[in-house]
């Protein structure tokens, strides 16, 4: 944690990170998702926060509002590559210029597609089976 906290944070945008993650920058214990994203932007108060919550979607939050997106419902058989797939849809929807409301829906669902299949980089669903 130390070594993470004493980079260059400051420059950072996106900050996209998992419960584990969050809570271990946060420097919590606690695993509760608006805490989490409450304490982050009180150390981070410039970032534009992404929290993946797995079966539970995620969260998006910066200092003027806070976004919630649902997992879309599936049967999970291996959750290998689920949060690559997720932040590689969610920073291309970005890279696009799309809404952020869209980059997380998207990526949800890109992510809850992905766990559907087994294997990482083989579990990544093309773009026309997410917008299907």
């Amino acid at each position: 944690t130390a070594s993470v906290l004493e980079l260059p944070l400051q420059h950072i945008e996106f900050l996209l990170v998992n419960e584990t993650e969050a809570a271990t920058l946060a420097e919590t214990s606690e695993f509760d998702p608006d805490t989490l994203i409450q304490l982050l932007q009180n150390r981070f108060p410039h970032m534009k926060i992404v929290l993946t919550l797995g079966a539970e979607g995620a969260v998006y939050a910066n200092q003027t509002e806070i976004i919630r997106q649902s997992a879309f419902p599936v049967t999970a058989i291996d959750s290998t590559g689920a949060g690559d797939t997720f932040t590689g849809y969610f920073l291309a929807g970005v890279a696009r210029g799309a809404s952020i409301q869209d980059c997380i829906s998207e990526a949800c669902k890109a992510a809850s597609l992905s766990v559907t299949r087994n294997g990482a980089a083989t579990s990544i669903p093309d773009r026309a089976q997410v917008l299907s």
